[in-house]
């Protein structure tokens, strides 16, 4: 019989759901995907300032170019690097050697299809439904650089060609084409960062940890079991004790307190997406009881599970205080040009404004 949770987050066979690993079902779950993506190459010499509304994939293309984030060092880029800079991060891509002040984009900045392939770079544009990306976001490295030089990196070239020619072409299929890109470059360059000596920590970094994974999609994919540190460090091969050092010093809490909010999340989801009694909600998070679970609940969130869903769904229906989120870079007023090179959502150079009710971290602009 197929788990409730399972059933719920993912409607595939119940053998298909059983073999996800952890980041896997984030993905799913998190429903952050490529969403459009435009080729720009301002004339040179710029310094181009991005306000960082969504999370972000620099791919670029002839010649080498500098990012500066705050709170990181200056960046250079080569021609046919890939860069992921996270939402919430304003940033500036200039020309090596530029001074002037930062700018937004303008219209001029988006060469026509017609146009000359050697120079600027593409953007793709990473975007999940409004609050549902979030946690996988905030989770994200500020930055991620993922060199061309490198030996295992020739398939950089081959995500470039195909989304310029896609970008020019805009045949049937281009924006389906594009977003499937954009999620493989993703996972390429959340790899690329999982591998290298990156010094942070958190669920992600967990979850692409070779030696923890296992024990985080046992701790996902059974959130009703009764696990015990023993048990997950036997299927990590490790004993106890360095499992749950690994464990914590990796994902900044110790593997049961994860378990726990990792259940309370469940939990969450589960309220506000199906008519499950609060006992059965219970039981498919871990708890053999309703009033444990009520308590639970209550400590964590602030109200019991019942009058949660009814606010839950009541503000779905009803939703109050929420924002749009634009998740178009800054352009100069001046009206754009039909011959825009970009394929977004719904035909748009970039991709469509969303309704928030939260909105990205934000961050000092560089000017």
């Amino acid at each position: 019989m197929t788990h409730p949770l399972e059933e719920h987050a993912h409607p595939a066979s119940p053998d298909a759901v059983q073999e996800l690993d952890v980041l896997s079902e984030v993905l799913q779950q998190s429903r952050l995907r490529g969403d459009g993506a435009e080729w720009l190459h301002p004339e040179m010499p710029f310094r181009i300032a991005l306000p960082g509304t969504a999370t972000s994939l620099y791919f670029i293309l002839g010649e080498g170019l500098i990012l500066q984030v705050p709170g990181q060092r200056d960046l250079p880029v080569a021609p046919s690097d890939i860069v992921l800079v996270r939402r919430g991060l304003p940033h500036v891509l200039s020309s090596v050697g530029a001074s002037a002040p930062a700018r937004p984009l303008r219209p001029d900045d988006r060469p026509s299809v017609e146009a000359p392939i050697g120079r600027g770079w593409i953007t793709g544009y990473l975007r999940g439904e409004c609050g549902e990306s979030d946690q996988l976001e905030a989770a994200l490295p500020a930055v991620v650089h993922i060199p061309r030089s490198a030996p295992e990196n020739e398939w950089i070239m081959v995500s470039e060609r195909l989304l310029l020619a896609e970008i020019r072409r805009r045949g049937p299929g281009s924006q389906a084409m594009i977003s499937r890109i954009l999620d493989l470059v993703f996972i390429h360059a959340l790899r690329r960062w999982a591998s290298g000596e990156n010094g942070e920590r958190g669920w992600l970094a967990s979850a692409l940890d070779e030696r923890l994974s296992p024990a985080l999609s046992a701790m996902h994919g059974r959130l009703e079991h009764a696990w015990t540190v023993a048990e997950l460090a036997a299927l990590t091969h490790q004993s106890r004790s360095a499992f749950a050092h690994r464990f914590t010093a990796l994902v900044g809490r110790p593997p049961l307190a994860y378990l726990a909010e990792r259940r309370m999340t469940a939990a969450q989801r589960l309220l506000a997406a199906t008519a499950m009694p609060i006992g059965e909600v219970a039981g498919a998070v871990g708890f053999t009881s309703e009033p444990a679970f009520s308590r639970a609940f209550r400590r964590r969130f602030g109200q019991a599970p019942l009058a949660w869903r009814r606010q839950a769904r009541s503000q779905a229906v009803n939703p109050s205080g929420g924002t749009e989120r634009d998740e178009r870079p800054t352009v100069d007023s001046r009206t754009t040009s039909s011959a825009g090179n970009g394929v977004g959502a719904g035909g748009a150079a970039v991709g469509s404004a969303r309704s928030c009710s939260s909105a990205a971290p934000a961050a000092r602009p560089i000017s």
